[in-house]
């Protein structure tokens, strides 16, 4: 083992203390053999789905081994994933980010060795199975892309990239390399869209990257890393048949009840330890789902970054980890929830029966956003299943994140108008990430009688939905944000970060996490 290597340099080990027990899990479960270090095809198995492709898990290889002894010893693993898993630490991240792209390790980052990283991840999406015009992973829409992403990194046309020219667009215009890094629907649309990209850069000027929201990033090795990767994947692919079916019959257009509660069904691929094979993804009734996220003012194409594979790819062109956060469920019904990386979505994992009674209600629940655009009712936007090999059927339905704000969310509340042992005791009142209950509730909140009255004929309203549909297990979630409390909080947050760059050593993030929910129900 090689333990006694120096530590790289620049990693930072800043992870909580639940983050770093997981990353050391993640590590234990990829390491096969058990010998205290990773080989390159125990890395590659442990990738899942995104190791399918030979030349991009090489790619993610080299840039974990810092010793360059072909092997990934616990040390280099925790330094490259507290970076990677960092919210703040931009610089170390595009710094792994240049160091693993520079193939030839001399500094600077030419155009052909762009080019074949941006070739490796196009032909890892296309090995995941989004293939075809409505996506864009060909080699000649990689040429452009890469081409396109150089023209932005070298400016001043000196014919080679530096980590500090690397660092100044992922710094200021993070979006820029992410979106160019993605895939767009064949060449034509791409060289459009990246057109569009480049003229309003300005827009991202100064861009400050969002704390990580609560839960646990799901990163490679974790157990639940392939359900993740299919859950992104399933929804990718379903996007792009909607629109297909879309294009047949425009959105305007009158649809059948039967039309639009129609189900599709296709398969995903999986590459569990290392053995690719194909699971069945449903999902269902797409074209409401189309829809309400219209109603809301989802953008199709924001949604599918969210959502989407190209989250995972196009963060790791900026060296930081973008999968879905896991956070176990508070309640009774033993779900998973999972947060999107940019905190917008909540995904979370449901019942059987719970899935039937939704199913059921779709119909009314369109009409009722229809009529209320303002509806307190969880914003539904995607109903799926996944077919597990050895696990049986997971359903799954995608929310909006009700608490998704760059203010943090000090106090959470899941009021039922119920006072029997709704408390969440003494032990946990100072807890910010604890949901609190109708007993801890010791204020009121004042807002205005205009706003007042219009809550309580929105509140109205959506009742009188719930009844008709037969729900009686439902709660009003709601946060509260201490302005002054925060300023403290970022005093203190700054305070830390600065100690924990004079240890340079492992550190915990003591930062309180933003919290999130996913709309009462």
């Amino acid at each position: 083992m090689s333990g006694t290597q120096p530590k790289p340099a620049g990693a930072e080990w800043r992870l909580d203390s639940n983050a770093l027990e997981q990353a050391k899990r993640n590590f234990r479960q990829m390491d096969v053999d058990k010998d205290g270090r990773l080989s390159e095809s125990e890395f590659r198995s442990g990738l899942g789905m995104l190791g399918m492709d030979e030349s991009f898990a090489a790619i993610l290889f080299a840039a974990f081994d810092k010793g360059g002894d072909g092997y990934i010893d616990m040390r280099e693993f925790l330094a490259a994933m507290g970076v990677m898993l960092h919210p703040n630490d931009v610089k170390q991240q595009v710094s792994l980010a240049f160091d693993a792209y520079d193939l030839n390790k001399d500094g600077k980052l030419q155009l052909d060795e762009l080019k074949a990283v941006i070739k490796s991840i196009f032909s890892a999406m296309y090995s995941m199975g989004l293939q075809g015009a409505a996506f864009g992973y060909t080699e000649e829409s990689a040429e452009r892309t890469a081409e396109d992403l150089f023209a932005l990194l070298d400016p001043s046309k000196q014919g080679f990239v530096t980590k500090d020219d690397y660092e100044a667009l992922a710094t200021t215009h993070p979006e820029l390399i992410k979106q160019i890094g993605l895939g767009g629907g064949g060449g034509h649309q791409r060289s459009k869209r990246t057109s569009r990209v480049i003229g309003r850069n300005k827009r991202f000027s100064g861009l400050v990257p969002r704390a990580r929201k609560s839960g646990t990033t799901v990163s490679f090795g974790h157990e639940h890393w392939e359900l993740v990767v299919q859950m992104m994947l399933g929804i990718r692919i379903s996007l792009a048949r909607v629109a297909d079916a879309e294009e047949e019959q425009p959105l305007g257009a009158e649809v059948s009840p039967e039309a639009l509660l129609a189900t599709c069904t296709f398969s995903v691929p999986t590459h569990r330890k290392g053995r690719a094979q194909l699971i069945r993804f449903k999902d269902y009734a797409p074209r409401v789902f189309l829809r309400i996220r219209a109603l809301f003012g989802v953008s199709e194409a924001e949604y599918k970054l969210s959502l989407g594979p190209e989250q995972i790819l196009g963060e790791l062109l900026l060296g930081s980890m973008g999968s879905l956060s896991e956070l176990f469920s508070e309640g009774k019904s033993g779900a998973f929830f999972y947060y999107s990386n940019d905190g917008l979505y909540l995904i979370k994992t449901i019942p059987h029966r719970e899935a039937l009674s939704l199913g059921r209600m779709l119909l009314r629940y369109l009409a009722h956003v229809r009529a209320n655009p303002h509806t307190l009712l969880p914003r539904y936007y995607g109903f799926h299943r996944l077919q597990l090999p050895n696990a049986g059927k997971v359903h799954f339905v995608v929310m909006a994140n009700v608490f998704s704000t760059e203010r943090r969310i000090h106090e959470r509340y899941d009021l039922k108008g119920s006072y029997l042992g709704r408390t969440v005791g003494a032990a946990n009142a100072d807890d910010t990430d604890v949901v609190r209950k109708d007993l801890d509730l010791k204020r009121q909140f004042y807002i205005g009688g205009t706003r007042r009255d219009a809550l309580i004929e929105q509140m109205r309203r959506d009742l009188a939905f719930l009844r008709e549909a037969g729900t009686m297990d439902y709660s009003l979630l709601c946060g509260v944000h201490y302005p002054r409390r925060e300023e403290e909080e970022r005093e203190n947050d700054a305070a830390h970060d600065a100690e924990g760059d004079e240890r340079g050593s492992c550190g915990v993030d003591g930062a309180a996490a933003d919290g999130g929910g996913g709309g009462g129900g």
